[in-house]
């Protein structure tokens, strides 16, 4: 998965809409869109911006967005992380089924 991709699917997650994300970043909805269809990629500055305003660290980003980086980490350790990652997005329910 690139890193448009994963910001889309991370916005997603968040209910956010493109607009809404604009206005929190101040960065046209026309840019998020090509960032998102993976036509532009973003600056490290523009990426922390947007990752921010979502309230999701960047290494959770670039690490669901380029798993060739970690590639030398045990599958097993990819897979917790990955796991874990998505945790973190979407939310993980307790023993009691709640979150």
């Amino acid at each position: 998965m690139k890193i448009g991709s994963t910001l889309k699917m991370v916005r997603n997650a968040k209910g956010l809409r493109q607009e809404q994300l604009s206005e929190m970043t101040e960065i046209s909805v026309s840019y998020l869109s090509l960032i998102e269809n993976d036509k532009r990629e973003p600056t490290l500055s523009t990426l922390k911006l947007i990752a921010d305003a979502m309230g999701v660290p960047v290494f959770i980003i670039l690490f669901l967005s380029n798993e060739d980086n970690v590639r030398p980490i045990p599958a097993t350790l990819t897979q917790e992380l990955k796991l874990a990652s998505y945790d973190f997005l979407f939310g993980k329910e307790d023993d009691n089924g709640e979150d």
